[in-house]
């Protein structure tokens, strides 16, 4: 292997491990037990209409054991109706309620479909309602995908307080509670795939759709990789 590709290689490895240490589930964990978080984003997953599934479970589970643990004041719960036609925002908050988080603390952000969204719309909740203190709780893999992201819109205070399974593996609620699907229903819905194809989706994906207020010329140089 060639010198130059073997330092590229080591330098990938680098940064990799950096954003994997700078979001491991521990850290933002103790950050929150140590000042109190105004408000934890919680990006939302698809329902099926019938059950949740384990990803939904799980990141439900955490926003409980935040509750219980007095680690957070607001939890917003975002998602639209993407890849089914269930608001994945409404059914999240549904069942938070029935866990035993108050609807007081809970806001729904209803229309986010990329995760980018769903901490953007989030961080802009945020603001209206003047949270500074603010994190985000899904599972360790989604955040550390998140990380180009906030990164790129120069947002280095959200922290990330992602789900440690050995925390939630013994809590009540473990059976799924009872909810009316019915009032998460999307009339005329259109799946997502149908409505954008790989290349709006994948740009989408990443932010990159959403008007920050840049010149296009910072655009650029996120979206050079693409096939225009």
């Amino acid at each position: 292997m060639k010198p130059k590709i073997i330092a590229a290689t080591l330098l990938a490895f680098i940064l990799s491990s950096c954003a994997m240490i700078k979001h491991h589930p521990g850290k933002g964990y103790a950050t929150a037990s140590k000042a109190r978080y105004d408000a934890v984003i919680i990006p939302g997953f698809p329902h099926d209409g019938k059950e949740w599934n384990d990803v939904i479970k799980f990141r439900l589970l955490w926003a409980l054991h935040l509750y219980e643990n007095n680690l957070a004041n607001y939890f917003i719960f975002s998602g639209g109706a993407v890849h089914s036609p269930y608001n994945e925002g409404y059914i999240m908050a549904m069942y938070a309620v029935k866990m035993g988080i108050p609807k007081e603390r809970i806001i729904i952000e209803p229309k986010a479909e990329h995760s980018s969204e769903n901490i953007y719309y989030g961080l802009q909740i945020c603001e209206e309602k003047g949270l500074k203190n603010i994190a985000i709780a899904t599972d360790p893999i989604q955040g550390f995908l998140l990380t180009n992201y906030t990164e790129r819109i120069r947002n280095t205070e959200i922290d990330f307080i992602n789900i440690q399974p050995r925390r939630i593996r013994y809590m009540k609620h473990c059976d799924e509670p009872e909810i009316n699907t019915t009032l998460a229903f999307k009339e005329n819905f259109i799946p997502l795939k149908e409505r954008k194809n790989y290349w709006e989706r994948k740009k989408a994906s990443l932010g990159l759709h959403i008007d920050y207020g840049m010149r296009i010329e910072e655009y650029l140089k996120y979206t050079k990789w693409f096939k225009w």
